[in-house]
């Protein structure tokens, strides 16, 4: 969640001079600096934002770092970094903090608090169509659909599809295969679906089931029971058995999830709960989303914080980085008090244009509801630095076992995956003495040609390495200090080849390969110039290896799987000429797969988007002559 960078000078390398430099550009600017409130930026030598803040009273705040004491180590830094100042008034302070928000998402300057959890919440989505779709949303906003969120995670959201799934058999398939399906698909034999597409179910009943689904998730049970109830009376009073059957079973799916919701808010409809524990310099933010008074799952945030940083202003950081791209409740509860809560309170209104209550409640429902969550977060931070100390105490074994003087800041680990040389894919993994670094990780589609009959690894290894470690990526990415590669021997030499040939230097260059029996603890370990090693099946740093193989191979099989399915846009039009990608998604889009656009005639394929009689004529005639 915290980003800092730490790569400026140290406490000992600030001196005086170097300070002072600092102070003297920032006074300089005093002399033209307004009472006004608005936003100022710090820039360093090469006009590098540093830092973005925010002031009542531009002149005042912009003066006060001009001081030679009283600034934590972080500021200090900045200051002495500081050669250019920019300015940016506004009519309210309130315009100010919105204005600083913004700018510190977009320019993500290295002074400021920054929250690196980007990736967008997940929603329901319902579309506006005759029969509307029922599905899983992140991205922009818009306006012929229906959204309720946002939920903590995609499990939460799956979760509550499978409920909707289950109580109103609402259609969760796309527009393309529901317009071409000729027979119910398997959802509807699981009875998780109405199916729709062979009109299975009216279209006024089907609509009646979203009205039902739709005040489910705004928190009207009730409604949803009863109007399930009053149905299964009407079957079973037309003898229409099969039919209040099917109804009953609704109702008890319904009951079945609300007796088991967890805790959520009874006497308000919609609130999120931010909760803040630390330990050691460790904390854990908890977010609780809570809407309709349901329950939309809680997500966990670590970071560290400096020591000479309040805790609370982390607290204040996020809310008002986390409201600028996300809905804002009517409450947002808080478990501990933050500086300018009203002021952010006032810029949330202004934002989201509804009336917000930022508020630390003392007693009642909301106190419990946060005490619930400082006791989820309290769980989640043991469970954490307990992931953490294991992984510690792991990684400085396999520091040992290869005598790394200087603990390695950077590992990068490789595999390729592809079947028959189809869809080949090579994969970056990145970790650290922290763990994973999931942001940093990398896929590379393979451009060269592949032998269909097993493809070449070591070909496809180099391939990789020659685009990593090349102009564009280097640019980009720190050189790792370890490099391990999912292979044998011959992989290790076609690394080192390129490595050689680009100049590169690295500490520990290793390839891991699996026994004769391709049995886990077998596994051997290669390093150029030296005999091969076997750990023993116990080993710590051979557990240690796996894991990091492990995750190189679960990343390398899900980026073949992605690309093989964007392949299904592919076909064997591909030699046809004329026929490009455009083409063949608009026959896809038309009949919903290319083998349904096999079956038929010429005068159907002139109907589709750009195609002339001439190519349909080619089309079926390259298809039945083939």
């Amino acid at each position: 969640m915290h980003n800092m960078q730490n790569i400026f000078l140290s406490e000992d390398e600030i001196t005086h001079d170097v300070a002072q430099e600092g102070r003297i550009v920032i006074k300089n600017h005093l002399l033209h600096l307004s009472n006004r409130p608005g936003v100022y930026r710090m820039l360093d030598a090469n006009k590098k934002v540093l830092y973005v803040g925010k002031a009542k009273n531009l002149k005042k705040r912009v003066a006060s770092y001009t001081r030679i004491t009283g600034h934590p180590y972080r500021l200090k830094r900045m200051i002495s970094l500081t050669r250019f100042l920019e300015f940016i008034e506004t009519e309210t302070e309130v315009d100010a903090l919105l204005l600083e928000t913004t700018l510190i998402k977009k320019l993500k300057p290295a002074y400021n608090i920054l929250m690196q959890d980007d990736k967008s919440f997940p929603y329901i989505l319902l579309t506006k169509t005759d029969f509307p779709r029922l599905m899983k949303y992140r991205g922009k906003k818009k306006d012929d659909v229906m959204y309720f969120g946002p939920f903590a995670s995609a499990l939460a959201v799956n979760q509550t599809i499978e409920i909707l799934q289950k109580s109103f058999r609402l259609r969760t398939c796309s527009d393309i295969i529901f317009k071409n399906r000729t027979r119910p698909c398997l959802l509807y034999q699981l009875k998780k679906c109405s199916a729709p597409c062979t009109q299975e179910i009216s279209q006024e009943e089907y609509n009646d089931n979203v009205i039902a689904s739709r005040d489910f998730l705004r928190g009207k049970n009730a409604d949803s029971l009863n109007s399930l109830r009053k149905k299964m009376h009407e079957a079973s009073t037309a003898q229409l058995y099969e039919k209040a059957a099917s109804y009953r079973d609704q109702i008890n799916a319904l009951h079945t999830i609300f007796s088991h919701k967890g805790f959520y808010p009874k006497k308000f409809p919609e609130a999120d709960i931010f909760a803040l524990v630390t330990k050691n310099g460790q904390a854990c933010l908890q977010i609780f989303f809570f809407r309709s008074f349901q329950n939309w799952g809680n997500k966990s945030l670590f970071f560290q914080y400096e020591k000479d940083q309040q805790i609370q202003t982390y607290l204040y950081n996020y809310i008002a980085q986390f409201y600028n791209d996300n809905p804002c409740p009517k409450n947002v509860i808080l478990s501990h008090e933050i500086s300018e809560r009203i002021l952010l309170q006032e810029a949330l209104n202004k934002k989201h244009k509804h009336k917000i209550n930022i508020l630390v409640p003392q007693k009642g429902e909301k106190k419990q509801l946060v005490d619930l969550a400082l006791q989820n977060a309290d769980s989640a931070l043991i469970r954490h630095n307990m992931e953490k100390s294991k992984w510690q105490y792991q990684f400085n074994h396999f520091c040992e076992t290869f005598n790394l003087q200087d603990p390695p800041r950077h590992i990068e680990i490789y595999d390729n995956s592809h079947i028959q040389g189809q869809f080949a894919v090579g994969a970056m993994v990145v970790a650290d003495n922290e763990g994973f670094k999931k942001s940093m990780y990398r896929k590379y589609n393979m451009r060269m040609q592949i032998d269909k009959h097993g493809g070449d690894d070591y070909a496809m290894m180099q391939e990789v390495f020659q685009r990593r470690f090349g102009k564009i990526d280097a640019q980009h990415c720190m050189h790792p200090d370890v490099i391990i590669i999912d292979g044998g021997q011959g992989q290790l030499n076609a690394v080192h080849d390129i490595l050689e040939k680009l100049d590169i230097k690295i500490k520990l260059v290793m390839a891991i390969s699996k026994g004769v029996n391709r049995n886990a603890g077998e596994e051997k370990i290669h390093i150029k110039n030296l005999p091969t090693l076997n750990l023993s099946k116990n080993n710590v740093t051979l557990y240690f290896l796996q894991i990091l193989r492990d995750e190189s191979h679960r990343f390398a099989v899900h980026s073949h799987r992605v690309r093989r399915k964007k392949s299904l846009y592919d076909s064997s039009l591909d030699s046809l000429e004329g026929i490009g990608k455009k083409r063949q998604k608009a026959l896809i889009e038309y009949f919903g797969s290319i083998k349904q656009a096999q079956q038929a005639n010429i005068q159907e394929l002139q109907n589709v988007r750009n195609i002339s009689k001439k190519m349909a004529e080619n089309l079926y005639a390259y298809w039945h002559n083939n």
